[in-house]
């Protein structure tokens, strides 16, 4: 077993001085970046069960125990990934919204973000689309942590909706989240833009709760 973590040190301490920058932290980063994006490939397309942590090695170049310097677990290097995918969406709905005037438009952008970076071939989107953490573990709640900081977001965009005083703002939120979430599953390129899509579904609630929308 000694051995064993000393190769996968060895394999990593020889990866991080060949790479271009000659910088050792530089080199860890660009390494465990490729580890990620690999990651990410095999567990959107085989899911956690289905992708081993020898295929990604084998894909990456290293031996397994060279993932195990960066990552503790296979649960660890997964969450990486789930928690870089989450961060991708954050920021393609802030700069989404960074401009938007009113607090529906703010929604309407959010939303276009949302579903843009869903409906995009990037591994860690469609990672995230199709995994909802549920659970009760360990592993389950570090992801839902990590997928409740990005519902936040939505969180306080409904809250800043001028709506009836009695709207359920959590029930809209989830409602709303599920039904562009829910595209993943029957959208099709060539028809409707995801940007025209987001906009049509926040418009079908906008009418029902804003009198005024349909004016």
């Amino acid at each position: 077993m000694n051995g064993t973590k000393l190769m996968g040190k060895i394999d990593v301490q020889v990866a991080i001085k060949t790479g271009k920058g000659g910088n050792r932290n530089k080199g860890q980063d660009n390494r465990r970046g490729e580890m990620l994006d690999v990651a990410a490939r095999f567990f959107s397309r085989h899911g956690f069960a289905g992708a081993s942590i020898r295929d990604i090695a084998s894909e990456v170049g290293v031996q397994p125990s060279s993932l195990y310097y960066f990552f503790k677990s296979k649960e660890d290097l997964f969450a990486a990934v789930y928690e870089k995918g989450v961060d991708e969406i954050i920021a393609a709905v802030s700069k989404a919204t960074a401009e938007a005037g009113t607090p529906w438009a703010r929604l309407e952008q959010a939303a276009t973000g949302h579903l843009q970076a869903l409906l995009s071939s990037d591994d860690y989107n469609t990672l995230v689309a199709n995994i909802v953490p549920r659970g009760s573990s360990d592993f389950d709640k570090r992801l839902i942590q990590h997928r409740d900081s990005y519902e936040k977001i939505f969180v306080d965009l409904i809250a800043a909706l001028p709506l009836p005083p009695r709207t359920d703002r959590q029930l809209l939120r989830l409602t709303m989240l599920g039904a562009l979430n829910g595209v993943v599953n029957w959208y099709r390129p060539g028809g409707a833009s995801p940007a025209s899509i987001a906009r049509k579904i926040v418009k079908l609630f906008r009418l029902q709760l804003d009198p005024d929308a349909g004016r």
